[in-house]
């Protein structure tokens, strides 16, 4: 009896098992369960999960209430999925945020077309850059064969660390680089319909007042931002796509109101206005 015999396991069990990969559950596809969130965060199961209920009555809220307009509901209605089709998210930290305009989005399909059976897969990450995304593309999301694929990032691309002569952790070149691969990744090898949301300005005087931010030299410039902006829109022209230009959206400098205190993240408000400006391009 050989070891693959010995111990059950498939290839990619035993691949996960060796390099530890289990311990990213993104690089697997899956979500980390509850249990492993509460363990990693250090307290109760019950607390998190009370805690991510009431995110989900806030959710819903919102959704409820938004509903009440016309407009909202008419964008729902030319949501271009299919009954038990699939949109999926590929963003960084706006859009994986539980209250995001995607997460938004998802509840407020639920309550306005709940017998579709409409399918939502959020495979943004924290921290993400176009380069992530890239190299996931290929291992995962075009495997998923989704109908409608948001994608929004550069926030994190456009990082600059150890003062303001210091390059973006992605060039402006790696930026488009990236996303017409994407583009045609998804255009290739599957049916999905694809929109391109520009990433947000900053806040620049909320993002200059976080300690963290000066202790390690971290900054953003929205004309880096800006940049971005137009290259996504380049892009979008090109392979005629729906385009929503947050920069344009939230204006620079945007008003301070619509973010949290750390000046990168749009709040609850702000994110409203996003799936506002998604749904109007939709």
């Amino acid at each position: 009896m050989d070891e693959n015999e010995r111990y059950g396991l498939p290839p990619g069990i035993r691949t996960a098992i060796e390099f530890n990969t289990y311990e990213v559950p993104a690089e697997l596809n899956i979500a980390m369960p509850p249990q492993a969130a509460s363990c990693v965060l250090n307290i109760e199961l019950e607390q998190f999960n009370a805690y991510v209920q009431r995110i989900e009555e806030l959710l819903l809220v919102d959704a409820r209430r938004l509903l009440q307009r016309r407009d909202i509901a008419a964008g729902l209605d030319r949501l271009p999925v299919r009954q038990g089709g699939m949109v999926l998210a590929i963003g960084d930290s706006v859009t994986t945020y539980r209250r995001s305009y995607f997460a938004l989005l998802r509840a407020l399909v639920g309550l306005h077309r709940p017998d579709d059976g409409i399918r939502f897969a959020n495979h943004a990450q924290s921290g993400f850059t176009t380069t992530h995304a890239r190299r996931s593309t290929y291992r995962q999301y075009i495997l998923e064969q989704p109908d409608l694929v948001v994608i929004l990032l550069g926030g994190n691309d456009c990082e600059r660390f150890a003062g303001t002569g210091a390059q973006t952790l992605v060039s402006i070149a790696e930026y488009r680089e990236n996303l017409e691969a994407m583009i045609q990744a998804f255009q290739e090898n599957t049916e999905a319909r694809l929109v391109l949301l520009s990433p947000a300005p900053v806040a620049p005087k909320l993002v200059e007042r976080v300690a963290d931010h000066r202790r390690l030299g971290l900054s953003w410039d929205n004309g880096d931002l800006q940049a971005c902006a137009d290259a996504l829109r380049s892009l979008a022209f090109r392979h005629n796509l729906p385009f929503v230009d947050l920069m344009e959206v939230f204006g620079a400098p945007p008003d301070a109101r619509l973010y949290f205190a750390d000046g990168l993240h749009p709040s609850p408000k702000g994110e409203e206005l996003i799936l506002e400006h998604l749904l109007a391009a939709l």
